[in-house]
């Protein structure tokens, strides 16, 4: 007799065209963020909100890189007070190349808000940057514990690409094997 795997509601989301496409346009939407024209970037983030609302995942992440737009259009006043305001303007230095300055930010956002997948995430993305494979490791399996859609996304995330194959994150990878 022969038994079938049922596929989990998110491994099938995974499988779907609509989340697909919103992967692909993701990516794509990054891409403008990492130029210089942010109204551009935050046009592209808010159309993926618009046209994919129930893949809430990526239109959750997009909703972040909004925010970061408009405050990166703007200058980076007052005091922060909230996990965001340090994540943001972390995105901001980094945006700069101000690694330093981004892993501060970063962490004083992990201190208020430890369960946020994003800030870890983007720690794992700010020391990828540096080179620093095992402290990217580190908070790259956090982000993916928290959220499993991280480990599709440092697949194709530029950040990662100079320790992509490193012992450190590719025994991240293999603990956290694809959903599908």
């Amino acid at each position: 007799m022969k038994v079938s795997k049922k596929q989990s509601p998110a491994g099938r989301r995974r499988d779907s065209s609509p989340f697909k496409e919103a992967i692909q346009k993701l990516d794509e939407a990054i891409k403008l963020f990492g130029g210089k024209d942010k109204k551009k970037a935050l046009e592209a983030f808010q159309a993926i909100v618009d046209h994919f609302p129930d893949e809430r995942t990526i239109a959750d992440r997009c909703r972040t890189y909004i925010l970061i737009c408009k405050r990166s259009m703007s200058p980076i006043a007052g005091p922060l007070t909230s996990a965001e305001d340090y994540y943001v303007r972390g995105s901001w230095h980094m945006n700069k190349g101000d690694l330093e300055h981004a892993l501060e930010d970063f962490l004083a956002a992990m201190k208020i808000d430890s369960r946020s997948d994003h800030i870890h995430y983007t720690l794992a993305a700010a020391y990828a940057r540096k080179g620093d494979a095992e402290a990217a490791a580190k908070y790259l399996e956090k982000a993916i514990e928290i959220n499993a859609d991280n480990r599709e996304f440092v697949l194709n995330d530029a950040d990662f690409i100079e320790i992509f194959n490193t012992p450190a994150i590719e025994a991240v990878l293999e603990r956290y094997p694809p959903t599908t």
